[in-house]
């Protein structure tokens, strides 16, 4: 190598390594993806319950392939969720703001044909609210921008040196 006078000193500095601690999961995100896991069992008992009104309808199989679509996307989400992707939980954020009027509109019909059906769909806002407010509380918010700092820092990290400028 030769020494050229006119090149700009250099020296190589890397940022510190996020301790794997600081990105632990907290306590209000963990139960927050457990009452959406619960929130979703109730869905499957809740479709389970209905099934034979469901089924007269005669779209067994099409009926089938849309519950099975819509569990694995919000598995899908609930996964993404506890990943730690913000995205994933303001989704959910807009959802739940979009899907609780319709509801609760619905809860008077579900209490006229069924008290166990009523009784279940309250369960489920109480505890899908009940998530949306632990994943935006100030641990969560806290941890959801830790995780996000973390890999886009990795994804910086591993980019190739044209993609970082």
């Amino acid at each position: 190598m030769t020494k050229n006078p006119y090149l700009p000193p250099q020296a190589h500095v890397a940022d510190a390594a996020v301790q794997p601690a600081v990105l632990e999961r907290p306590v209000q995100v963990r139960i927050a993806v457990a009452l959406l896991s619960f929130s979703m069992g109730i869905g499957v008992l809740a479709t389970a319950l209905k099934w034979e009104s469901l089924n007269s309808l005669g779209y067994t199989g099409l009926l089938l392939s849309v519950q099975f679509l819509t569990f694995s996307i919000i598995g899908w989400f609930y996964f993404k969720i506890w990943q730690g992707r913000n995205w994933a939980r303001i989704t959910l954020l807009v959802l739940t703001i979009i899907g609780l009027p319709f509801s609760l509109m619905d809860f008077p019909a579900r209490l006229q044909l069924s008290s166990i059906r009523a009784l279940l769909g309250g369960v489920q806002i109480f505890m899908n609210l009940a998530a949306v407010y632990l994943l935006f509380s100030k641990a969560g918010r806290l941890w959801f921008k830790l995780v996000e700092v973390h890999i886009n820092h990795a994804f910086k990290s591993d980019a190739p040196e044209d993609a970082r400028n």
